[in-house]
């Protein structure tokens, strides 16, 4: 709900400007306007690249579930798996090496978290939930306390990398490192997580996340016209096509 409000409160400002609607003067840089009631006030330099800066080319998004802060370690996990077959009853020892934040407080590293809700913040949960899953969407967290993914969640040594640390956030990867029974070791290193600017999801990727995520919702088939529309919201001429795909044959469980 946040992002939607936000979006639609942007497009809405939009659409009062373009009509000539105006609102007071220093509601943003005034005495007591916005900078002033919720920073420390105007600083003139704060849209000195308005009209040629977008945040919205760095805004990243989520290619797996839980929280982002884990997302490092899946794609390492993902990457080892891509190069080759990996059975997990062959590993010895997991050891990770990301930034600080990713590492505190206790919950985001906890290997036994209270439930499936916290599971989802810790980075040692996550990491042994794509290497027994292969992915760690919703549905495969539910996987989180099996007895093969908490065996593997407690061999995960983690620790803050200093050359990762040292430039976050334009760094927020990992090193991981996989240690065999045989004694050989498997190893990733991914400087940014996938869905970064620097790292972006494939057109592949997203409309892959947007099937799993719809998928206990709607048919496939309206999942994709959704999709296809959403993709070129744009050129959508009327709105009530979009909110007849959203709706769903039987009521949504909460």
């Amino acid at each position: 709900m946040i992002a939607g409000f936000a979006a639609r409160n942007a497009v809405f400002a939009l659409r009062l400007a373009e009509a000539g609607f105006y609102g007071p003067r220093g509601a943003l840089d005034g005495e007591y306007g916005f900078f002033s009631a919720f920073g420390d006030g105007f600083d003139p330099d704060t849209f000195a690249d308005l009209g040629a800066d977008f945040a919205i080319l760095g805004t990243g998004f989520k290619p797996h579930g839980g929280c982002r802060h884990t997302h490092q370690a899946i794609d390492a996990v993902q990457a080892i798996q891509a190069a080759g077959p990996l059975d997990t009853n062959d590993i010895e020892r997991i050891q990770l090496q990301t930034y600080a934040y990713a590492t505190r407080p206790i919950f985001r590293v906890d290997p036994n978290p209270p439930s499936r809700e916290v599971a989802g913040l810790s980075i040692r949960i996550s990491t042994a939930v794509a290497l027994k899953q292969g992915s760690a969407w919703r549905q495969d967290f539910a996987a989180w306390d099996d007895p093969e993914v908490r065996r593997l969640r407690n061999l995960i040594d983690v620790e803050v990398d200093d050359e990762i640390e040292a430039r976050y956030p334009d760094l927020n990867g990992c090193r991981l490192r996989i240690t065999l029974a045989d004694g050989t070791a498997r190893e990733a290193y991914i400087p940014n997580m996938k869905g970064e600017p620097e790292f972006r999801m494939t057109d592949g990727e997203m409309r892959r996340k947007f099937s799993v995520l719809s998928g206990d919702l709607v048919p496939q088939d309206q999942a994709d016209r959704l999709y296809a529309i959403c993709n070129n919201l744009e050129s959508l001429e009327f709105v009530g096509e979009l909110l007849q795909l959203c709706c769903t044959a039987e009521p949504i469980a909460v």
